[in-house]
Formats: C-alpha cells, sequence, structure tokens
C-alpha cells in the first residue's frame, strides 16, 4: 500500500463520518420526528437555515481541500530523501544528526487558509450544517441534536485529541493554539485589576 493511500485513508473515514453525522442522522431525526408538532420550532427562518447550510459547506469544502493539500505535500515530501514538509511548504530535516526519524510526529502544524482563523475548520462546517438544517427545517429535535453534536465535539476536542496533538507536535502546536481559536471566536476571561 503506499503512503499516499495510508495518509488519505482517515481523511476518506472523516468524510464518511462527517456525511453521517450531517446527513444521515439528522435526516432520520426529521424522519421519527415528521408528525409531532410538539417538535416544531417556529422561528421562521428557513431563508437564514439555508444560508447556514451553504456556509457551512462551503467551510467544509475549503477544508478538506486545505487538507488533501497539506497531505500532498507530506506525503511528496516524505517520499523525497532527507525531506519533509513544513506549513508554508519548505523542508525540514526528515531525519536527526544519526540519521534515525524525528521523534513524535514529523507532520506541520498547518496554519494557514482557513486553519489560521479556527483550529477545526472541518467540525465548524458540520456544526454549521447542523445549525443551518436546524433552522430550515423548523426542528426543535434538530436543535437538540445539532446542540448535542457540538458539545460532544468540544469536549472530544478538549479532552481527546489537543492534549495527543500536544503531545505529539510539542511547542510548535501550542503557538498555534494560542494564536488560533478552537471554533472561531477566542473568548477570553480577563481578571478584574
Amino acid at each position: 500500500m503506499s503512503g499516499a493511500r495510508i495518509v488519505l485513508a482517515p481523511l476518506v473515514a472523516a468524510l464518511v463520518r462527517h456525511a453521517i453525522f450531517a446527513v444521515a442522522l439528522p435526516w432520520l431525526v426529521l424522519y421519527r420526528t415528521a408528525g409531532m408538532e410538539e417538535m416544531r420550532l417556529d422561528a421562521g427562518f428557513p431563508a437564514a437555515g439555508s444560508v447556514l447550510i451553504v456556509l457551512g459547506a462551503a467551510l467544509y469544502i475549503r477544508a478538506f481541500a486545505e487538507r488533501l493539500r497539506m497531505t500532498a505535500l507530506v506525503t511528496a515530501a516524505d517520499d523525497a530523501p532527507g525531506t519533509s514538509a513544513t506549513a508554508a511548504g519548505g523542508s525540514l530535516p526528515a531525519t536527526t544528526v544519526n540519521g534515525s526519524p524525528p521523534a513524535g510526529d514529523a507532520r506541520p502544524v498547518w496554519s494557514t487558509g482557513v486553519h489560521g482563523w479556527s483550529r477545526n475548520p472541518l467540525q465548524l462546517g458540520i456544526v454549521l450544517i447542523l445549525f443551518g438544517e436546524c433552522l430550515a427545517f423548523e426542528s426543535i429535535a434538530l436543535l437538540v441534536y445539532a446542540a448535542l453534536c457540538w458539545t460532544g465535539l468540544t469536549m472530544y476536542l478538549f479532552l481527546v485529541e489537543e492534549p495527543a496533538l500536544r503531545r505529539t507536535l510539542g511547542d510548535e502546536y501550542l503557538r498555534y493554539c494560542r494564536q488560533v481559536p478552537r471554533w472561531l471566536l477566542r473568548f477570553r476571561y480577563r481578571k478584574p485589576s
């Protein structure tokens, strides 16, 4: 199996997983609550929901394209002897002084494009789509589902993914976390003086 297939497999798995959470499960929720009048949201914002769905889909497609580009750069650099890609598209030594591979993960921290203003643009796209579906279909059940998905994603990122990335990518990832918010807006707690 080639290096490109090994690297692309998680991206394809993420695409399928996200399609299940953003399309299949919301459809199931709508199907199961179709005749329930008490599950209707009387907000009257289906146009705003459609806009959120389009924005979320555009963000998702852009972030996925950037991930594919990063994967191609890393894979191409790994195939070339003695280099690995960086976020700027340059190269880093793929081996240490003694010729062994570098410690930890050799992936760069990607901080350009949509990854420069959100650490999780794929997930943000999914969340926008889910809240857009809630408004477009005027469904309280979808609102609850979207809120649960957002909460679950935030907990997963906070408890599992970010600690793993801190361990493998080190100080570069910590700098990235200080510069780029987890979702879209940075909320800072300011101590009173």
